[in-house]
């Protein structure tokens, strides 16, 4: 009988751990019902897409969805625009519609490769751009939320977002069997691992081919954008200082403008802000590393170029690739409301892996400017990050930076 008694109780504590061990297993995946703070977005994943919603200003939430888009259904963030809200925080339906649209993936996003006489393939390029057969297919993705993992329905506030996509993209130089519906030879396996912080994405993007006979890289875009409707271009360090009016094919070469790695798009909103509209902006910037200082490209490569609605980062160009190359680039997107836009400057901030960048553009020469710091980053500590251009002194304290400058030039501190 003692012997009996004593099964129970170890059956009963063996249960009363697995049950503990599941109900462990469950909370890891709750997120907060309610905002923790000014940075706390709101999550929601619902039909097999993420729902990001973050505060742009006093009046509106910035939406962002990843799900799979493009003609190959590869996942990446799909659309990003605005929708009314006066609270304080994010409001907990990131899944509703958006009023103004600021980014939407109705063209490639972060690829693809075109192949010196085979075409393109990745991202949104369907084999001989002929609108039928697949170049590209996703081998897995997953979400998760400050070191969380996301399932169907989960829902709530988070400061970190996490996306993390694996991709093959075929080799266009082998030819569909017939009947196919995707292509058959790998060229490459692409991952991408973004991480959304205040409504902005930090996207780092590594290849690894793995095709046994060479191809020729033809071009490379990497970082692309899909601003919506842009009407103005500027390309610090690039030929664009100030705000030039978007127009077809333009470009520049990396001979002329070596330090180029950002450009930023904005329109005005009509619409949806009223007579007076409202400007809206999206920036593109390209972080100093790996092939994002434009290692691989030749002086006589193109850095930059602006088509068919777009504007695109130039990584490769010209380039052979075979079993064992590799690339690797990391970009932020964000969609800010500048500090500052005038004939003298633009002002804005970011936030990536937890810190605040302050961007400052100076679109031609000046003396002793000052520029104040924004009321949440006054009394911390910062650093430059980057110093290019005509800037000739900075001096900076804790409450402001006061730069000169002998032309247009451009400073990035990271607080």
């Amino acid at each position: 009988m003692n012997n009996e008694n004593w099964w129970k109780k170890l059956l009963t504590s063996l249960l009363t751990i697995i049950f503990a061990l599941s109900q462990t297993g469950m909370t890891a995946r709750t997120l907060p019902s309610a905002p923790g703070g000014p940075s706390q977005q709101a999550i929601k994943v619902k039909d097999g897409k993420l729902y990001i919603g973050a505060r742009y200003n006093e009046q509106y939430d910035l939406l962002i969805t990843f799900s799979k888009c493009m003609f190959n259904h590869l996942m990446t963030f799909s659309q990003v625009g605005l929708a009314t809200n006066s609270g304080n925080a994010p409001l907990p339906n990131p899944d509703r519609p958006v009023e103004s649209m600021l980014n939407q993936a109705f063209s490639d996003n972060i690829g693809p490769f075109s192949i010196t006489g085979h075409g393109w393939c990745g991202a949104n390029h369907s084999y001989m751009d002929q609108n039928q057969i697949r170049t590209a297919e996703n081998i897995s993705y997953s979400f998760s939320a400050d070191g969380k993992a996301l399932e169907e329905g989960d829902a709530g506030y988070a400061r970190k977002v996490q996306v993390s996509v694996k991709n093959r993209i075929y080799n266009p130089t082998f030819p569909p069997a017939e009947g196919a519906e995707i292509l058959s030879s790998e060229l490459c396996i692409e991952e991408a691992d973004y991480l959304i912080e205040d409504g902005g994405i930090l996207v780092k993007v590594r290849h690894t081919f793995t095709n046994p006979v060479p191809v020729t890289l033809h071009v490379y875009y990497g970082m692309q954008s899909m601003f919506w409707q842009e009407t103005g271009i500027m390309t610090p360090q690039g030929i664009y200082p100030d705000f030039e009016d978007a127009t077809p094919n333009q470009t520049f070469y990396k001979k002329d403008y070596p330090e180029f790695r950002r450009y930023i798009e904005r329109r005005k909103d009509t619409r949806n802000f009223g007579p007076d509209g409202k400007m809206l902006y999206q920036s593109s910037y390209l972080l100093p590393e790996n092939e994002g200082t434009h290692r691989q490209l030749t002086e006589s490569s193109r850095i930059f170029t602006h088509s068919y609605g777009k504007c695109y980062h130039v990584l490769l160009e010209d380039l052979e690739a075979a079993a064992g190359f590799r690339t690797k680039w990391c970009g932020l997107y964000n969609w800010p409301e500048p500090i500052q836009d005038n004939d003298v400057a633009l002002v804005y901030t970011a936030k990536a892996k937890g810190r605040d960048y302050l961007f400052i553009d100076l679109k031609q020469a000046a003396g002793d400017l000052k520029i104040p710091f924004p009321d949440h980053l006054k009394g911390k500590r910062c650093k430059v990050s980057e110093k290019a251009g005509n800037i000739v002194r900075i001096q900076k304290n804790r409450k402001q930076i006061v730069l000169s400058s002998s032309g247009p030039g451009s400073v990035i501190l990271i607080f």
